[in-house]
């Protein structure tokens, strides 16, 4: 449980820095961040990246796969290694409890 609570908590400050003060935040909010990262770490944004080697886990509920299906798509089709959980709650729902799941995507992740 307290390894949850640290994952948690790490999601959090993610998400914090992406969105400030701002419930929400939007894709030049994701950009910015991750742009100030690879400044830090001294990595090249435009690297070239063998996509068949990286996974991408996507919480299935809130992710619009029925409502927005070109989006489902696009991801499929991108290269990548795509796993879905879809045993949580949708995340985007204002009473959704997450962290009673993180470690159902805990699991997802090792998998």
């Amino acid at each position: 449980a307290g390894d949850d609570e640290a994952i948690s908590n790490a999601v959090d400050d993610v998400y914090k820095a992406m969105c400030g003060d701002s419930k929400y935040f939007d894709f030049a909010d994701f950009v910015a961040y991750f742009r100030s990262i690879a400044r830090i770490h001294g990595c090249g944004l435009h690297t070239p990246i063998d996509r068949a080697q990286k996974r991408v886990l996507i919480i299935g509920p809130g992710f619009g796969t029925q409502m927005n299906p070109a989006q489902t798509h696009v991801v499929m089709n991108a290269g990548f290694q795509v796993h879905w959980c879809h045993n949580v709650p949708n995340p985007e729902d204002s009473s959704c409890m997450i962290l009673p799941h993180v470690g159902k995507i805990r699991e997802q992740i090792d998998h």
